[in-house]
């Protein structure tokens, strides 16, 4: 419906939540929650990450130890650029493709905008006959039963990981950081 991604632009705002090891993390948001949106991003995009530019900061009313503010430039496979912008310690659009673009909201609301429109048009959820841990439930019996890959694997996984990984060290002495 959008077409190929360009640019995807993220930003992610969120109060802090201290329980558990969390408050003594170096880089909260990126070693505990950016994972789950680097791996939507890699799905959504369909293409593994080539480079990753951060930097990570600690706004100054922040309970946290460490620093759970992060900036992120990654490029992707096949040109496309995402834009990361996320702080656990949030008071208070996500991306563009060549026919348009989606924007998700806070409420779980997606919208889409066509090119150079202000107003958006909702997109309704698709109904599904199964969610969250009986869906994963219903796949997993599914892939074995067939002998099929599910969408999410540990072998797929990595690739995620790696880009946690490869976003600390430019926070640390920023530099990009290229991917093998």
């Amino acid at each position: 419906m959008i077409g190929q991604p360009g640019t995807v632009y993220i930003e992610f705002r969120q109060p802090e939540d201290l329980l558990g090891y969390r408050e003594f993390l170096e880089m909260p948001l990126l070693q505990d929650v950016s994972i789950h949106h680097f791996d939507l991003v890699r799905f959504l995009c369909g293409c593994n990450c080539e480079e990753v530019f951060a930097h990570s900061y600690r706004p100054t009313w922040s309970e946290f130890a460490g620093k759970p503010g992060r900036e992120a430039v990654m490029h992707m496979e096949g040109g496309i650029t995402i834009n990361y912008n996320g702080t656990w310690a949030g008071r208070g659009d996500n991306g563009q493709c060549d026919k348009g673009c989606l924007k998700l909201d806070s409420q779980g609301v997606v919208q889409y905008f066509a090119p150079g429109h202000v107003e958006g048009e909702i997109i309704e959820p698709v109904e599904m006959e199964l969610t969250e841990l009986g869906y994963a439930l219903d796949m997993m019996i599914r892939c074995v039963e067939n002998d099929e890959q599910p969408a999410t694997s540990v072998e797929d996984d990595y690739h995620s990981l790696a880009m946690v990984c490869a976003a600390e060290q430019p926070a640390r002495r920023s530099l990009p950081v290229k991917l093998a």
